[in-house]
């Protein structure tokens, strides 16, 4: 079985310049994304995020900047068969333990980080939304 894995921040959720946040989803990765879990591929979502800040608890004292990946997931309805957040390190190891295929994100450093692996990389370019 195919595994993919994609970036949350930059990837499937956008940038929105006038509200200064990561609150709007990325319409073209999410529907890929929905694509490959309904042909019974293995998705999971891989993010350089610190797992003590993505809870609701620290959420309700930080500024609401951005998402916590799990309400995002709920509130358009995405489907993941895990999410990996690797507190600010390199995915590659995380992504080679996983068994990843495919790597979806707008990082460049990432996407060149995987060229010497067998984990097939995809550059995705961050949408800003201007309102």
């Amino acid at each position: 079985m195919e595994i993919f894995s994609f970036d949350f921040d930059g990837t499937l959720c956008c940038f929105d310049q006038q509200n200064n946040s990561l609150m709007i989803k990325n319409d073209e990765m999410c529907n890929l994304l929905k694509k490959l879990k309904k042909q019974g591929k293995k998705v999971i979502i891989t993010s350089f995020r610190d797992p003590i800040k993505e809870n609701h608890i620290y959420q309700k004292t930080a500024l609401k900047t951005r998402f916590l990946i799990q309400d995002f997931l709920e509130k358009f309805n995405i489907n993941v068969d895990s999410v990996v957040l690797t507190n600010h390190t390199s995915k590659l190891p995380f992504l080679i333990n996983n068994f990843v295929d495919v790597h979806y994100d707008d990082d460049v450093a990432v996407i060149a980080e995987l060229i010497f692996s067998n984990i097939k990389g995809i550059l995705v370019t961050p949408k800003i939304i201007k309102k």
